[in-house]
Parts: structure tokens; sequence; C-alpha cells
């Protein structure tokens, strides 16, 4: 366990320096930076104050499926993030934030489940086919053992599966509220 222990000290350290010295005010870093404040700045504005509860417990969980999923990921080095906003923590927060903030605002703005899937369709083919190939083309994430195509799936299920899961909890919420 020690040695696993200096290994990620210098791992960390290692990470910290090239964060530093190659990403920190990059145009990469302050792209991630306004997308990140610009897209929640709009989300807070445009947010159906009503179903706030709701709302904010589906992109929760998209969040942190996300967190997870990416931590997965560079972990068994499918993909990696050359340029993050931070230095630590989850892989790239920002982009999982942004992928929770688009989804709810589909979750929002679709609450027939058909209008939902075609929601679902686009958005996962927009993140897979559009965001993350120009992604890797600005350097902000690098792919290894990974293809675009392996992600659409996975946020349709997603996104899918977390909107049935919030339906059924909001729908005994307004049961037992009565």
């Amino acid at each position: 366990m020690n040695e696993l222990n200096e290994l990620q000290t210098a791992l960390s350290d290692a990470r910290w320096v090239y964060w530093y010295q190659h990403v920190f005010l990059s145009w990469q870093w302050l792209l991630l930076l306004l997308f990140t404040a610009v897209l929640t700045l709009v989300w807070v504005m445009a947010v159906d104050r009503i179903r706030l509860l709701a709302i904010v417990f589906f992109g929760s969980c998209i969040f942190i499926a996300s967190l997870i999923a990416d931590s997965l990921g560079g972990e068994l080095q499918l993909w990696d993030y050359p340029s993050m906003l931070l230095p630590w923590g989850p892989r790239i927060i920002c982009i999982d934030w942004s992928i929770a903030i688009f989804s709810m605002m589909i979750y929002q703005l679709f609450t027939n489940w058909l209008l939902f899937l075609g929601a679902a369709i686009c958005l996962s083919a927009f993140f897979s086919f559009i965001l993350e190939p120009l992604a890797s083309v600005w350097d902000i994430y690098q792919l290894y053992a990974w293809e675009y195509l392996y992600s659409f799936p996975i946020y349709i299920l997603l996104f899918l599966l977390v909107k049935a899961i919030t339906d059924k909890i909001a729908a005994v919420q307004k049961q037992h509220s009565h």
C-alpha cells in the first residue's frame, strides 16, 4: 500500500505540474471555463422553478453517472483529457456538469416520453458525433481504446434510465403529497 501511495503522490504531482505548465490559462482552459459558466447561467435563468426538484434530481443523477463513467474510462485508459479546468478531482468535471445541464434542459422541455426519446437521441448524437470529435481536435479529449460511436447508445440509455427513475420518484411523491 505504501508503494501505491508513493506512486499516487508522484502522479498527482506530475498532473499538477502538467496542468500548471500546459493547461492553465490556455485557450482550451479559457474555453472550458467560459462554456461552463455561460451554460450554467443560461440554465439558472431558464430552469422551471415549479419542477425544480425533479429537474435537479434528474441532472444530479446524470452528473454522478458521468463522473463515474469518466473516472472509469480514465482509469481503464479508454480515454483521457489533456486539457482540464482543474488539475485534481474528476478528470473533466466541467464537461460532466455540461452534460447534466443539457440533459436537464431536455428533461424540462420534453415531458412526453416519445418526444423525450427523440430529444435524447438528438442530444446523444450531438455529444457523440459533434462535441466529442471537436473536443478531440481541440486537444481537450483524447481517445485511446474508445470510439465516438460507443458513446452514442450509452448516452441514450443513461438519459432514458434516469428519466424513468426520476418520473417514478416524482409520481410517488405526488401520490403521497395529497
